[in-house]
Parts: C-alpha cells; structure tokens; sequence
C-alpha cells in the first residue's frame, strides 16, 4: 500500500494510512501540490510555477511566494513522515515530484486507464473493459470542487470531456452485451456532467426499451428535448426523432439493432462539440462572475482607502 493516497476528483484528500493530511498544509502550499499533482510528467519551471499560482504579482514577489510554499509543503509531508522517499525535488530552476515516491493519485491512475483505452486496437474487451469501469469508479467528482484557479478550470474540463468519452463506450459496450442495468447506471453518470448530452439521452432510450420499460424509454426522449432546448437551443437530431418513432411503434428488432450500432459515429460529432462548447461557456460565465466579484472588492477597498486618506489629511 502506498505510503501517500491522494485524491483530487471531488474534494481534495492526503490520507498516510488512516491519517488525513491535507488540513495540515497551508492554503498555497496545497494549491502548489495539487497543481504538480495534476502535471506531474515532466519538471516545471520555478518562474511558470509562480507566474500561474501568483500572476497577479510582481515576478519577484510570485518567486519569493513560491519557495515559502515548497518549504511549507515539504515541511508538513516531512513532519509526519509521510513518505520514505521525498516527494517533492527542487533545485534553482525546476520542480517536480519524484518518480520514486511511494504516493498513489487518483488522477494519475484515471488518466493511465483511458491513455490505454485509446491506444487499443480493440474496442474494450475483456481487462480493458474492466480498466475503463475501474477509471468510472475513480471520478467521484470533478477535479477539485469549489477551486476556481484558471488553470483548474481548464483541467477539469478536460479531465471531464475524457470521462465523458470513457463512459460512451463502456455504455455502448453494455448494449451490446445486453447488459441493460450496466448500461443504465454509466449513461445515467453522463448526464450528471451534461444534461444536454444527446448520445447519452439516446442510449437511455433504447436501454430502457431494450429492458422492457417503453413509457420510460419515451419519457426520456421527452427529457432529452426538454434539455436540449433550455441548455443549447436546439431540437433533438433526426437520428434521435427516429428512435423516438421506432419506440412508439414498438419495433424491437430495429431498435435493438440501432443500440448495437449506435457509438460515437461521425454524424454524433456535432453533438459532442454542442456539448463541450456548453460546458466552456459556463467555465467562461464562471470566470466572468468571478472577475466583477475581483473588481467590486478593489473598487470597495480603493474607496475605504481614499476615505482614510482624507481623514488623516495625508495626500492620496
């Protein structure tokens, strides 16, 4: 068992065996360890660290910020002798995790599941299957709820847009085993990302179908509309009407052989697109939000200050 379990998708977590750390690193030093966390293949530049963590301070103020947070982070892994080996290497230029450090990630073992998933030749047989559920299993959340950071917004976006194509195809696969509940469990997860996924919407239509639950099946369809229309605009594709008809009419063998065909094929791409642009767009209203909240707080402090200025009689 590793020395160091970490955790990133949800909420952050360090546990040394039944002992949770992260409580125990300071407010930069955790976003230090996390940010390295989430790129640790490769060493990073001491100045492109303090630029991203500090950007919005002078270079050398963000350089000086920076190496009072590593000192802090191995102080606090060091203490509590989390690890034999040290975790973290430095030197005048660089910083990276040791690649001998007994530390288990989340992440890193997420991303290594779907890293093999798409360089396979075949489509999710047998042990891959099993690494793509296991990679399902992994996301209990996404990267770091309740950060804000640019750069964590952008990870997790694309750590969700992985998940989402992950679980398309362990979907897609269950239809095709007939394994029905399987199929509705991780179509249901997709849509807890993004209600407007159409392709998700579809497989529910036909699993439902497929396991015996046809007003189910069009209800779905309906919530499917419903969806499209108050996130993106946009009514249900032709592909997407037709198994609606397919499903009032009752025909089993067409839909049964519309499941067994029906995974991410090129006419899908718009729909993957529409649905990546949604999540950017609220990545982008996030930040906007996020920016007026910024400028009201130095407008608020901007006035306090001119207020004392000019009881003290000092010049502004």
């Amino acid at each position: 068992m590793p020395a160091l379990s970490i955790r990133l998708f949800g909420q952050f977590s360090v546990c040394w065996g039944d002992e949770a750390l992260q409580d125990l690193i300071p407010g930069k030093a955790k976003e230090l360890f996390c940010y390295l966390l989430t790129h640790r293949q490769r060493p990073l530049g001491r100045e492109f660290l303090a630029s991203v963590l500090w950007e919005d301070c002078t270079t050398e103020h963000s350089k000086q910020y920076l190496r009072k947070a590593l000192w802090q982070l191995q102080r606090a892994l060091c203490k509590y002798g989390a690890a034999a080996e040290p975790i973290l290497q430095a030197n005048s230029q660089w910083v990276s995790l040791s690649q001998e450090a007994d530390i288990w990630v989340d992440v890193a073992d997420f991303e290594r599941f779907c890293s093999g998933a798409q360089n396979s030749s075949r489509f999710a047989e047998g042990s891959l299957l099993e690494g793509l559920e296991a990679a399902a299993d992994l996301y209990r959340g996404d990267l770091l709820e309740g950060w804000y950071q640019d750069w964590c917004l952008y990870d997790r976006e694309r750590l969700q847009n992985m998940y989402l194509v992950m679980l398309d195809r362990v979907v897609a696969r269950a239809e095709a085993n007939h394994e029905y509940e399987k199929g509705l469990d991780y179509a249901t997860r997709i849509l807890r990302c993004d209600r407007a996924h159409e392709i998700a919407h579809r497989h529910l239509m036909q699993l439902r179908y497929l396991s015996g639950d046809r007003a189910g099946a069009l209800r779905q369809y309906e919530n499917c509309a419903s969806a499209l229309k108050e996130e993106l605009g946009v009514q249900p594709s032709e592909r997407t009407r037709q198994l609606y008809r397919q499903i009032c009419e009752d025909d089993t063998l067409v839909v049964a052989a519309g499941a067994n065909g029906d995974r991410c094929e090129p006419e899908d791409e718009p729909s993957l697109l529409q649905g990546a642009l949604h999540r950017l767009a609220e990545v982008k209203t996030a930040l906007a939000v996020l920016q007026n909240a910024i400028d009201e707080s130095l407008d608020r402090v901007r006035q306090a200050l001119q207020a004392s200025n000019h009881g003290s009689g000092q010049p502004h």
